[in-house]
C-alpha cells in the first residue's frame, strides 16, 4: 500500500518522501516477480504521479468520488487495473444488492487486463453472507 493521497501529506511531500522509495522497492520486486501489484492508498489521489510505478498491476478505491476510473487508467498503463468493488458499502448493503455491485463493477473492469477486487480493505465485521454473495456474483456473472 502507497500512500498517495492529499489526506496524507502535500504533493511535494509524496514526490519528495514517499515516490522516490516506493519507485525503487517497487522496482527490486519487479524484476524479481511474476506479478505485482501497487494499492495507489488514499481518497484524493496523486494518481498520475504514479502511473509510472514499475507495476504489473494498480489497485485504489476506483468507486470512490476522487479516484480515477477503472477504464482510465487502463488507457494509460501497459499492465492491469484491480477493482470494481466499493470496499465502503459491503458491511452496508443487501446480498442482492452487492450482487448487482459486482455484475456492475465487472462491466466497469472490461474484459481484459482486469481483476475484480475491492478498492481497499473490508471491514472486518462484514457478515459472512455479504462476502458469498460477492464471490457467488464474480464466479457466476448473469
Amino acid at each position: 500500500s502507497i500512500p498517495a493521497s492529499r489526506e496524507f501529506m502535500s504533493r511535494e511531500q509524496f514526490l519528495t518522501f514517499v515516490k522516490p522509495f516506493a519507485c525503487r522497492l517497487l522496482e527490486a520486486v519487479f524484476r524479481r516477480g511474476r506479478m505485482n501489484v501497487a494499492h495507489i492508498h488514499g481518497d484524493d489521489l496523486y494518481f498520475d504521479d504514479c502511473l509510472d510505478f514499475p507495476v504489473h498491476v494498480f489497485n485504489w478505491w476506483d468507486r470512490g468520488p476522487g479516484g480515477p476510473s477503472l477504464s482510465s487508467v487502463k488507457e494509460r498503463i501497459p499492465g492491469c487495473v484491480m477493482g470494481g468493488i466499493d470496499h465502503k458499502i459491503v458491511t452496508r448493503r443487501t446480498c442482492t444488492f452487492l450482487r448487482d455491485h459486482v455484475r456492475e463493477g465487472r462491466t466497469l473492469g472490461g474484459k481484459d487486463r482486469f481483476f475484480l477486487a475491492n478498492g481497499c480493505s473490508i471491514d472486518a465485521s462484514v457478515n459472512p453472507r455479504a462476502i458469498r454473495a460477492i464471490v457467488e456474483a464474480a464466479r457466476h456473472p448473469a
